[in-house]
């Protein structure tokens, strides 16, 4: 039975073992190098050596390879598109996590987040234990931050939009490779430059329709959470109200002082809950209004969008 090691930790202290292969500067070095450079206990460094040579990061000798320090130094000055490029690339030419991102595009299943993270670590056939949990969220991560992957409330699912973008930027090479070889030619290089016009607007206008679909989703949880807050305070008030009612009732003595301290207690803190219901009803208001907005601007961004392409 094959096994294929995941990583041993999440995701941020995998970047920090990465780097601190790369910010050696001795050709000849130790464990504990590497140890001093990542701030990680030892033994969590050699758990995750499998995972780096399987992936080409560091080689046989424990040694960061070029692909590694490119890795490396894109993470060191957050340039994400070479980022996301590299893990892409990792991904694709290591064959048990492009068998993951296969198997998932072509079932078209979802998973809730822990139950992937499962399959991830029965399909590796590597220990079930807590470092190897964390390798499966690290790998998870990693699928996400590609666009392999999306995450929407606790559930993954394969991200039909990476083939549509992936398409878009191929294009946008190839016409950039043409508009070098033809710029001798002012008129195909015009049209070439329309061309990429295009597709950049393509892209440009889907993250924008997808920004305001995401904004608009988040306002309506917050609305019905808001409702429901406000429903449970008037049901919480009529009930009180109640309550009171009958305790004025009840506890009403020829003592004049007494039943005024009474009252004038059971009003605070009847009042009190009316405010509560009060600015619950407000919230919702608002974000019922809110939620219009979106709503609105996102169909005027879809109506742009249908009016610019025809």
């Amino acid at each position: 039975m094959e096994v294929f090691k995941l990583p041993a930790v999440g995701y941020e202290n995998l970047i920090k073992i990465i780097q601190a292969y790369d910010s050696v500067k001795k050709e000849v070095y130790s464990l504990n190098d590497i140890v001093n450079n990542s701030g990680l206990h030892k033994d969590t460094i050699i758990k995750n050596n499998h995972f780096l040579i399987s992936t080409g990061i560091i080689g046989d000798d424990k040694i960061i390879t070029e692909l590694g320090k490119s890795l490396s130094r894109a993470y060191e000055f957050n340039i994400k598109d070479e980022i996301i490029s590299i893990w892409t690339g990792i991904i694709n030419n290591t064959e048990f996590l492009s068998s993951l991102i296969n198997n998932l595009r072509i079932s078209g299943k979802h998973f809730e987040f822990e139950e992937y993270k499962n399959k991830i670590l029965h399909d590796s056939n590597d220990n079930n234990n807590t470092f190897t949990k964390s390798g499966s969220s690290c790998i998870i991560e990693i699928f996400k931050i590609c666009n392999f992957i999306v995450i929407n409330e606790g559930i993954i699912s394969y991200n039909k939009k990476y083939i549509e973008l992936n398409d878009m930027k191929d294009k946008i090479e190839q016409l950039n490779k043409l508009e070098e070889e033809n710029n001798n030619n002012e008129d195909n290089t015009n049209d070439i430059k329309e061309k990429i016009y295009d597709l950049n607007k393509d892209i440009f206008n889907y993250g924008l329709s997808e920004k305001f679909y995401i904004k608009s989703m988040e306002l309506k949880k917050e609305y019905v959470l808001n409702h429901i807050f406000f429903m449970v305070s008037i049901l919480v008030d009529i009930l009180v109200l109640i309550t009171f009612f009958i305790i004025n009732t009840k506890l009403h003595t020829d003592n004049l002082f007494f039943n005024i301290k009474l009252l004038v207690l059971s009003f605070g803190i009847l009042g009190l809950l009316l405010w509560v219901t009060k600015y619950f009803n407000r919230r919702v208001h608002e974000q019922y209004n809110y939620q219009k907005i979106m709503n609105i601007n996102l169909w005027c961004c879809h109506l742009f969008i249908f009016i610019v392409e025809n």
